[in-house]
């Protein structure tokens, strides 16, 4: 059997089931990314902060904003892998301000630790 590659194939049905599918996959990407987009916002940063006398801070948050060595730089949900020297400042955590003087944070798997000197 030969497939004819002329006009008369896009008349009739085979047109309709076409679109039928073509409409049926945006629908269902469109449903995909929707439910992407809602888990994401579900899911917050877990940050825990430490000095060598204490931890000083652990949760969870939708922002996190450092004092970094190149320039100051926020970490949100599932940000990129990422180690970074901190520099005298404040880290802003959501609603919260911790002052210091210097520090490391590194971002892995949703998590952002941060070892400081206040």
């Amino acid at each position: 059997m030969s497939i004819k590659k002329t006009p008369e194939l896009l008349n009739g049905s085979g047109v309709f089931f076409f679109l039928f599918f073509l409409k049926r996959d945006i629908i269902i990407r469109n449903s995909f990314i929707k439910l992407e987009l809602g888990k994401t916002r579900a899911k917050m940063l877990e940050v825990v902060i430490f000095s060598p006398e204490k931890q000083i801070f652990q949760g969870k948050a939708s922002s996190v904003v450092f004092p970094g060595e190149s320039g100051v730089f926020e970490v949100l949900s599932y940000h990129k892998p990422i180690l970074s020297r901190l520099i005298a400042g404040n880290i802003f955590v959501d609603e919260k301000t911790f002052a210091i003087r210097c520090g490391i944070v590194g971002v892995n798997h949703n998590k952002a630790t941060v070892v400081i000197e206040e």
